[in-house]
């Protein structure tokens, strides 16, 4: 921390492959909904980088339960958006998407 005045700076960037990956997950979620959002979900585990970027396949998994839950021909349309992302260990990415909105009739009692 006395070094970067941080304690959140990383000393290297991410690898490119995996920034690459992150970008395309990015584009997957935000650029597609309803069923079009499972298949970009789904076609990310065939890309060559795919496997550098998730060690396992279970790391992959949420997304693709997501995805499932949230595409839907009904759900077309409906977008998500990037809330928030951080990077652990130089080269782990987590990644939060909010997906649809809440109706704006709800009031606190």
């Amino acid at each position: 921390m006395l070094l970067y005045r941080d304690n959140f700076a990383m000393e290297n960037p991410p690898e490119a492959t995996l920034m690459d990956f992150r970008q395309e997950f990015e584009d997957a979620m935000t650029k597609n909904s309803g069923p079009a959002l499972r298949r970009a979900i789904t076609m990310l585990m065939k890309l060559p980088n795919y496997r550098d970027a998730h060690a396992t396949d279970d790391h992959f998994m949420a997304a693709c339960f997501v995805a499932g839950a949230a595409g839907r021909k009904k759900d077309e349309g409906i977008r998500a958006v990037l809330g928030a992302e951080d990077w652990e260990l130089q080269n782990m990415c987590n990644s939060q998407f909010t997906i649809g909105s809440w109706n704006s009739g709800i009031t606190a009692m």
